[in-house]
């Protein structure tokens, strides 16, 4: 898959409240490692350059395979990946996943991790990643509990995980559309 900004991406994004929830506790500094999990689609990749295009990130440099972006927010370093899923250039998905969590080896709360990271993965292929490595048997438990229990798990300080496969879209709020109401107007917007 290729991750080129597409010129219609912002006139056609809706805002849900990951935008208005989350995006704030991310530059607020309350996740080192913010995993998101959903279907080809559901605009995770979309998401994730919300955080990276926000006038908060400093020292904003895209990877040249086009599968992510190194930045910084409140001057700790922080990386993104688009898909952990894919191959880079000439490592395989294996090193990549390796390599990208790395600051988290061996720890248990995840606010205490030099750097940050924020990946979209499918969650069958993280879950056979962090259990195969000895190196994150906190993280594979913790991950493996949380998609057991659909979300009801709590997490350590610093970790979270968005499934958008638990989303609805259908649902309305109190004092809001449904986001699937939203998405049609905004399509069907002039």
């Amino acid at each position: 898959s290729s991750f080129e900004y597409n010129k219609y991406e912002d006139k056609t994004y809706t805002p849900t409240k990951l935008d208005q929830q989350l995006i704030p506790a991310v530059l607020d500094g309350q996740y080192k490692l913010l995993i998101i999990t959903g279907n080809a689609g559901d605009g995770k990749t979309a998401f994730m350059r919300k955080i990276e295009e926000n006038g908060l990130i400093t020292d904003l440099v895209r990877h040249k395979h086009k599968n992510g972006a190194r930045f910084k927010i409140n001057g700790i370093p922080f990386e993104s990946n688009y898909d952990g899923s894919q191959d880079e250039d000439e490592k395989a998905n294996n090193e990549v996943l390796e390599s990208f969590f790395e600051p988290f080896e061996h720890i248990e709360n995840y606010s205490s991790a030099a750097e940050g990271r924020i990946i979209a993965i499918n969650e069958g292929r993280l879950v056979e990643f962090l259990s195969t490595s000895e190196k994150y048997f906190q993280l594979a438990n913790t991950i493996e509990e949380y998609f057991y229990k659909d979300g009801h798990h709590d997490l350590p300080d610093g970790l979270m995980i968005i499934n958008l496969n638990l989303r609805s879209v259908v649902a309305k709020n109190d004092d809001s559309p449904s986001l699937f109401r939203q998405q049609i107007k905004t399509l069907t917007h002039k």
